[in-house]
């Protein structure tokens, strides 16, 4: 989770940038009594991740398996992001992610490139650079992750919130100018309240 709350605004995520673990969901209240929420994982929503990186291993003989941590029980503790897996591991997914994800996008002094290296980076991740016509970033996110070489943890991690939210790579906060929201960032500049819910049973939510 991500949190900010200073004197213009508290603001807050579920982050999945680094690893996936147990459910966390987001209620926030704000200044006029709205109540804005992110429902977090389903029930089972890491082992669901870790399945689906198992087959897609099966499928494309890339080592997503790797990003599986267990305990010395054999229990699963985390599902690790393919940016942290490469940072443990840089022989992971060596040329997989030329064309997908990664790339020199390092912000730095020159405004314009920074503008324009969330974008890139976010539709590349997505796979939709090459199929976004006139319009980046994309607009419809049914076109995410369509394409046989993308960020496939960031496509379990979306699957498997029940919102289908999540930041699930480093710019997953990019968006089309007046689009839909695909990170699941909750904000507000006067909150009354913020509720952080921990767990899930089957049928709702532990507080």
């Amino acid at each position: 989770m991500e949190f900010t709350y200073n004197h213009d605004q508290l603001y807050a995520n579920i982050s999945y940038v680094d690893f996936v673990s147990f459910p966390i969901a987001l209620a926030l209240t704000t200044s006029t009594g709205v109540e804005k929420t992110v429902a977090g994982l389903c029930c089972g929503g890491a082992e669901n991740i870790a399945a689906g990186l198992l087959a897609q291993q099966d499928r494309d003989n890339q080592r997503w398996g790797d990003l599986i941590v267990k305990d010395a029980a054999g229990e699963l503790l985390r599902v690790l992001s393919p940016n942290q897996g490469m940072v443990l591991d840089p022989s992971l997914f060596v040329n997989y992610f030329d064309h997908a994800a990664s790339g020199p996008f390092q912000t730095g002094p020159d405004a314009k490139k920074n503008a324009i290296i969330p974008r890139l980076n976010a539709e590349m991740n997505r796979s939709v650079i090459h199929c976004c016509e006139d319009e980046v970033p994309c607009r419809d996110r049914g076109r995410y992750h369509q394409h046989e070489v993308t960020n496939h943890y960031a496509r379990l991690v979306h699957e498997a919130n029940v919102d289908g939210k999540g930041y699930a790579h480093p710019y997953d906060d990019v968006a089309a100018s007046g689009g839909e929201d695909h990170s699941g960032y909750l904000s507000d500049g006067a909150p009354q309240r913020l509720d952080v819910t921990v767990g899930r049973k089957e049928e709702g939510v532990n507080p």
